[in-house]
């Protein structure tokens, strides 16, 4: 059977030293399928291009290739977090039942002590934590400071990992330490984007980040698109999480049609833009999102956690919006991607429990979500998201074992069953190696 994603017997020239990957191959399709070859194997050249990925026996001789076995193991798209403060991990024990006053006596005092020192002392644990568990991309938000923004990327740099990364823009409304000179905020934000914007051949890159329209003025999220639209750059804020959230909105700017117009109108709206959390967004909202581009990072963990709701997946997925998932630590209490994928299952299926209009969201589904659907909100779909030949090796090698019933791996398990097992059974140690762009930046051989 041809799959989608195969070039089957395709083969391309030698670029240096090439990596052949041996394994189960498990590749995105769509929102309602997914692709299982048990003995497969991948190529990838020397800049870490995917060049065939599909059944063993027709991948093209690679005489110079060196072999990387794992056979009896799942390789799959690295996962991405498209929504997670690298701040805020101090923050995940600490519950609230409000999502203002949890910014206020919890967020807010641990991110004015975030400076270079504290990025250096905890982002390589915080990127340790997101590989163990196969995330290889991630969306972060740091804090105001540009220094500890800086340090975090350099940590990204040196530990191989893709992320999108940006310097929380706050010039209104917010506590002594985090309140910003405006146009402060803006030219150290573009200052970062000049340095890091597509750093390491692509793989990291900017977002212009305002927090939220509570703490920001027209004038800085107004310069913040502009700046985003000339350099290219992603943005990435948060939007209708909580009801307070969404009147408080409407109080400082009465101007704008909603909550989610008050983006539109600064020009924050594009493609590359990630919105965290839109429980509470309109019909109108929702094709607003739609025609401009932008995409959702839907965050169900924290979302309960918060107490802010269970986000509707039936406009934004009949819209063709992508959506992708998000941590959002630390209000979500998780950095495995399963686990999170797991939670968009089941919190649409508490939806259609409770009577409330919804999307079922099948195990499929979710899986595309955290990978293709990552890709796809962050505006990277071009490099990596899914195996197929032309992107960029980002994997995952699983032992799906650990997560199966019986620690056995029948050779009649399909795709779903596989992928109901690795969301609903999700052990840590199941992942055993990540590699980005080809090469290995974390192994878990005892596992």
């Amino acid at each position: 059977m041809h799959l989608p994603f195969l070039q089957i017997g395709a083969r391309s020239p030698i670029f240096g030293c090439m990596k052949k990957f041996l394994g189960a191959l498990l590749n995105p399709i769509d929102m309602e399928r997914a692709e299982l070859i048990r003995d497969g194997a991948l190529l990838a050249n020397d800049r870490g291009v995917i060049t065939y990925a599909g059944p063993i026996e027709n991948a093209p001789e690679a005489l110079e290739a060196e072999t990387v076995d794992h056979q009896g193991l799942l390789l799959c798209p690295g996962f991405i977090d498209s929504h997670c403060h690298i701040a805020q991990a101090r923050a995940v024990n600490v519950r609230y039942a409000s999502l203002l006053a949890w910014l206020e006596k919890v967020v807010f005092p641990l991110e004015i002590g975030y400076d270079r020192n504290e990025a250096a002392a905890q982002a390589p644990r915080f990127f340790k934590h997101l590989l163990n568990n196969g995330t290889t991309c991630a969306g972060l938000y740091v804090t105001v400071s540009a220094q500890a923004t800086d340090e975090v990327f350099q940590i990204a740099k040196r530990m191989g990992l893709r992320a999108v990364i940006g310097k929380v823009m706050m010039d209104a409304y917010s506590p002594d330490g985090l309140l910003e000179d405006t146009q402060k905020s803006v030219d150290e934000s573009i200052a970062l984007c000049e340095k890091w914007h597509n750093a390491e051949n692509g793989r990291l890159r900017y977002a212009f980040t305002p927090r939220f329209a509570l703490t920001c003025t027209m004038e800085l999220m107004k310069k913040a698109g502009d700046a985003a639209r000339r350099y290219d750059a992603n943005v990435m804020t948060h939007v209708a999480e909580n009801p307070m959230e969404v009147k408080r909105a409407g109080e400082l700017f009465p101007k704008s049609q909603s909550y989610l117009a008050v983006y539109r109108d600064a020009g924050l709206l594009k493609k590359g833009a990630v919105l965290g959390h839109g429980i509470y967004l309109s019909d109108n909202d929702w094709d607003i999102i739609r025609d401009s581009g932008a995409s959702i990072a839907h965050c169900p963990i924290s979302n309960l956690l918060l107490e802010s709701g269970i986000m509707n997946m039936k406009p934004p997925l009949d819209r063709a919006i992508h959506v992708s998932l998000g941590s959002d630590i630390g209000a979500g209490a998780e950095p495995a991607m399963t686990e999170v994928a797991e939670s968009a299952v089941t919190s649409q299926l508490a939806r259609k429990v409770l009577g409330h209009e919804y999307k079922l969201v099948s195990p499929q589904g979710a899986f595309y979500m955290l990978t293709a659907g990552g890709a796809k909100a962050l505006d990277i779909f071009d490099r990596v998201g899914d195996l197929t030949v032309g992107k960029e090796a980002d994997l995952v090698a699983i032992d799906p074992r650990p997560c199966l019933p019986t620690d056995d791996w029948p050779d009649d398990l399909d795709a779903s069953s596989l992928l109901y097992a690795l969301l609903f059974r999700y052990r840590q140690k199941a992942v055993r190696a990540v590699y980005v762009k080809g090469e290995k930046v974390h192994s878990n051989p005892s596992a």
